[in-house]
């Protein structure tokens, strides 16, 4: 599990980015695996959807 720093100069959405592709990475999530919904995200980093969304955006971009 992740824990969100933030009084990190990291962006939170960079450090959920970053959690995210650690998982892609170890094969926790695969191509085709659904994600948990925005929401969901949010309540379990206690974070805004937009800050989620923007992790994920940023991931879809890099491919």
């Amino acid at each position: 599990m992740l824990e969100i720093d933030k009084q990190s100069p990291l962006p939170i959405y960079y450090q959920i980015e970053a959690y995210l592709k650690q998982q892609i990475d170890d094969g926790l999530l695969k191509p085709g695996d659904t994600l948990p919904s925005e929401r969901e995200f949010s309540e379990q980093f206690h974070v805004s959807r937009m800050t989620i969304r923007q992790a994920i955006m940023n991931l879809v971009n890099a491919g």
